[in-house]
């Protein structure tokens, strides 16, 4: 699905007035490459390297520098990379970077993100073709938001501040978002003044928006009132305020293949129904031989259960109510194989050796930081397959660099584009001794 054209808004100018008001420099400056967070890296006329938002290699732009980085003001030689950017609140948004950047240009640029975590660490690997996972859109969001004498604001931060960007559409999101930004906007108008900003967390489920808020000082009587007006208006599964439940009109379910998961307020999620398919069907398509498999950081378990038609699980992650909710998704599943699911901080306390050595595979999605302590106690087990799935190629490039130390061959690595526009890529690579 190709994101959604809006209209020209009038946030650009008002970004470029505000950022003009911090002006130290103005410079006419070539870049050279483009760097991991999709800015352009070129070097100003006092010899500082300098990165500059929505530039790329081998333009002539017009630059404004200032104590919190640089905008381009004018392309004066424009890069036969650019393309016109489809969202009317790039580049101020925060949320996206990388929207003006030609669709082979891009490729190339997100495949080198994973190559330059890797080249860091001395690592030499082959990389598969980017797999696009956008699908449809993605099916969660947070905006953030405030309420002060002038009005309010609602949507993202925006680009290198720390203000919120005033938003009325985003286009990378999937069409059953579109009244995120509406939801949103009301549950800012309910705060009082001043109120500090809130976290509201926006879900697509196979049963409507499930909606969490942080950041409430005050959830009485007025506050459930309201925010039941707000849930009915749109039609909301459940609305949570820091994971405890205020309404639900209907259990916000999850489908993983034929389970269906009650989804825990905040529980992660793949950003994409589509990232989520396509991990998973790397994922069987590794484990087709094994007769025991470990998931680790396994959350809601759409690995697990996908696994558990045809092999046994055992599965851990910190998260008790992810735990809770896989362990009931499995019960009410028909036709599985035995699944079992445990709470455990595989930081503080990771499975040891004589854990693992039952296990022919493991399969690990660990959080952006990785997986370094669980990693070291791999490497001491009997263990010969790892399936790692990883948001975050520098982490990543950091534990590969440990296994293959301790006698482990990295396969081709898998390259997966959900968060599409932006510099997250994830990936997904086998690792076998």
């Amino acid at each position: 699905m190709k994101p959604r054209r809006k209209k020209k808004s009038k946030n650009n100018n008002l970004f470029r007035e505000k950022f003009a008001s911090n002006t130290t420099s103005i410079e006419i400056i070539e870049i050279q490459e483009l760097g991991v967070k999709a800015e352009g890296k070129a070097i100003r006329s006092n010899g500082d390297i300098c990165y500059i938002p929505n530039a790329l290699p081998k333009e002539t732009v017009q630059a404004q520098f200032s104590s919190t980085g640089a905008i381009v003001t004018k392309i004066i030689k424009k890069s036969h990379n650019r393309v016109e950017p489809f969202c009317s609140h790039f580049p101020r948004c925060g949320g996206c970077s990388a929207q003006h950047i030609s669709k082979n240009h891009y490729t190339q640029w997100k495949i080198g993100i994973i190559e330059s975590a890797m080249k860091t660490r001395g690592l030499k690997t082959t990389l598969n073709d980017l797999i696009d996972a956008h699908g449809a859109g993605r099916r969660r969001v947070t905006f953030h938001g405030n309420k002060n004498k002038t009005g309010i604001s609602a949507g993202f931060m925006g680009a290198k501040t720390n203000d919120i960007l005033n938003i009325d559409n985003c286009p990378v999101l999937s069409p059953d978002l579109e009244t995120a930004i509406n939801v949103s906007r009301d549950i800012i108008r309910m705060m009082q003044i001043n109120h500090k900003s809130l976290d509201i967390l926006l879900t697509q489920t196979a049963t409507g928006i499930d909606c969490n808020i942080d950041g409430i000082q005050n959830s009485g009587q007025q506050f459930f009132s309201e925010i039941s007006e707000i849930t009915y208006k749109y039609d909301l599964a459940r609305v949570t305020v820091e994971r405890e439940t205020v309404i639900e009109t209907r259990s916000p379910i999850i489908f993983a293949g034929d389970s269906k998961i009650v989804l825990p307020p905040k529980s992660f999620l793949q950003p994409t129904k589509s990232g989520e398919e396509i991990l998973v069907d790397l994922v069987l398509k590794n484990t087709q031989e094994a007769s025991h498999v470990l998931d680790l950081y396994c959350g809601i378990g759409p690995f697990t259960l996908a696994i558990a038609k045809k092999t046994p699980v055992y599965s851990f992650d910190n998260d008790a109510m992810a735990i809770n909710a896989l362990t009931k998704a499995a019960n009410n599943t028909s036709g599985l194989k035995p699944i079992k699911a445990e709470r455990r901080n595989l930081k503080v306390n990771p499975l040891l050796p004589y854990e693992l050595d039952m296990f022919d595979i493991i399969v690990l999605d660990p959080p952006r930081q990785g997986a370094f302590e669980q990693i070291k106690q791999i490497l001491s087990s009997k263990v010969n397959n790892i399936i790692y799935v990883s948001c975050n190629p520098i982490s990543f490039a950091r534990d590969a660099s440990i296994l293959i130390e301790g006698g482990f061959n990295l396969e081709p690595i898998n390259p997966i584009d959900q968060f599409k526009f932006t510099s997250h890529v994830e990936l997904l690579a086998l690792f076998k001794r």
